[in-house]
């Protein structure tokens, strides 16, 4: 175990493809401007190195992502409702911010769509384009991703239900589909995936909650396992994980609602092999393990449960 210190409330986390660089976003509410901190991994025994920290010129970032060659980190800005691309230099640095775009809008719900609120941005498999989730205008934002240039170009938008709050995106390892969770209506959407014109066209919207549920909906994060026949969410308020088969048409099929086994589920992650899938419950100060069976997909009895000080995000080391 190793604790690493010197970042004020490390909320979303992002590994580089060739798992030698490890970045963490530095989540201050009120902070004239948040900082991205970068680590050198070692390839040993995965522990970290400090390589330095670069503002992000916002307010603070609720996600991160790179590029599969992992030549620009890319992050959404919740606070200011914006997206940034940074340079990742050769020893794993990052350089300052190069290119950046904040959206316009908001939505019906007073309370959380009062001004953009970028949550997410996502490259396309092919690293065309990029994709940002954002929760304050109901909109799908896409760029064309310029990595010769370092730039987002604007390039798209995809308008969702009023008032539903996208906050999470995830390509379908089949590159023709991809699925966006949706907060405040704790919905996904299943949508198609143009590659050659980088949109979106909607198929569906399916709840992500029993009818009967009158709690608060507050869904947070989505995955699909690595076969591409499942897909996972989370809910806070409900404080489960939601499991669907996902067709050869993208379309999906509920099977049913597993436990958390603690107090807000805001993020979780599928093991690299597939069998297991860790949550982290924020508010109960753990991190469930669960197994996937390999034949429905279903969350079976829990096989560990770590206690850690208010998990928000996990990330897989290279083995």
């Amino acid at each position: 175990e190793q604790v690493m210190r010197g970042i004020d409330s490390p909320a979303f986390l992002c590994l580089s493809p060739n798992g030698r660089s490890l970045y963490a976003a530095s989540e201050v509410p009120g902070r004239a401007e948040g900082v991205v901190g970068a680590y050198a991994v070692s390839t040993a025994d995965g522990t970290l190195a400090p390589l330095g920290f670069q503002g992000m010129r916002g307010a603070w970032a609720s996600y991160l992502t790179m590029d599969s060659a992992g030549r620009a980190l890319l992050l959404s800005d919740y606070g200011e409702g914006r997206v940034a691309l940074m340079p990742v230099l050769a020893d794993g640095q990052l350089g300052e911010v190069a290119s950046a775009h904040r959206h316009k809008g908001s939505g019906p719900n007073a309370e959380r769509q009062d001004q953009p609120h970028a949550h997410c941005i996502i490259a396309s498999p092919d690293d065309r384009f990029a994709f940002a989730a954002d929760l304050g205008t109901d909109r799908v934002f896409g760029y064309q991703l310029d990595l010769d240039d370092l730039e987002l170009v604007p390039h798209s938008e995809l308008a969702l239900q009023p008032g539903s709050g996208p906050r999470h995106l995830v390509f379908a390892p089949d590159g023709r589909h991809a699925y966006l969770l949706c907060e405040l209506e704790a919905t996904v959407a299943a949508l198609a995936y143009d590659a050659a014109a980088g949109t979106f066209v909607h198929i569906e919207t399916y709840p992500l909650l029993p009818a009967d549920y009158g709690g608060e909906k507050l869904s947070a994060d989505v995955h699909v396992h690595r076969s591409g026949r499942w897909l996972y969410a989370s809910n806070r308020g409900h404080d489960s994980i939601t499991m669907f088969a996902i067709g050869e048409d993208g379309r999906l099929r509920l099977l049913g609602h597993r436990d958390s086994e603690g107090r807000a589920p805001r993020n979780f992650a599928i093991s690299p092999d597939g069998r297991f899938l860790l949550v982290a419950n924020q508010d109960s100060d753990t991190i469930v393990t669960m197994p996937i069976d390999p034949d429905t997909g279903l969350l079976g009895p829990t096989a560990s449960v770590t206690e850690t000080p208010t998990p928000v995000c996990l990330v897989f080391a290279p083995r």
